[in-house]
């Protein structure tokens, strides 16, 4: 591969040419909760040390009409601002996995 990272940030945020890890650390033992399409992981971005939620979602789990829906979902919850609703942050894209960034929500907030 080449040495230069290509960071492709669109409207839609979705990261397909750079590898998570070198972002944002993800704790696998720290499962904050899981769903249909995957589990919520805690992690850390690397340079500010803030805490996050990253959802890892298997996309081999399901049938590609709803990876659109997926998208929209995204695209959604990105142009969402309300103080009870997570913030997202970004989405890193691999064949076989898409991950969610979140901002994470401290305390009682999930209760």
């Amino acid at each position: 591969g080449q040495a230069s990272l290509r960071i492709s940030v669109s409207n839609s945020q979705i990261q397909e040419n750079v590898d998570i890890a070198t972002v944002y650390q993800i704790f696998p033992d720290e499962v904050l909760g899981s769903g249909q399409f995957g589990v919520v992981y805690g992690g850390k971005h690397r340079k500010t040390g803030r805490d996050v939620a990253v959802k890892v979602i298997d996309k081999l789990r399901f049938p590609t009409k709803q990876e659109s829906q997926l998208r929209n979902e995204v695209a959604i919850l990105q142009s969402l601002r309300h103080p009870g609703i997570v913030n997202l942050e970004c989405m890193f894209e691999t064949p076989e996995k898409v991950f969610v960034v979140m901002e994470k929500l401290h305390g009682d907030m999930l209760e």
